[in-house]
């Protein structure tokens, strides 16, 4: 286990209450109620994105720790006890849209 998933097996979510709790002072803080709408909007829109993207992977991360390792048996009746560590790369919708054709 690594130490992410240590943490996120001990406090889930942590750093997304974390940035829920930053996001509050930031709207709550003099500058903001001084601010435009407009650029509250923006505030929200790239924090919201951030948080969003945070929570995603507080969700992974919880998700992983709470995996149970199986044992593997192939066909031939040889036993598979070595664990793949990643076998593909995690992209976000965003990310394939920016890729070429």
């Amino acid at each position: 286990m690594t130490a992410a998933y240590a943490i996120a097996a001990a406090r889930p979510f942590c750093e997304t209450h974390d940035r829920v709790d930053d996001l509050i002072k930031k709207l709550t803080s003099s500058d903001a109620m001084r601010a435009t709408l407009s650029d509250i909007e923006r505030l929200l829109a790239t924090e919201g994105t951030a948080f969003i993207r945070g929570l995603l992977q507080s969700y992974i991360d919880a998700r992983c720790a709470a995996e149970q390792p199986v044992e593997v048996i192939g066909s031939d009746g040889v036993a598979r006890p070595h664990l793949r560590t990643s076998t593909t790369s995690a992209r976000s919708r965003r990310d394939s849209r920016s890729q070429p054709a």
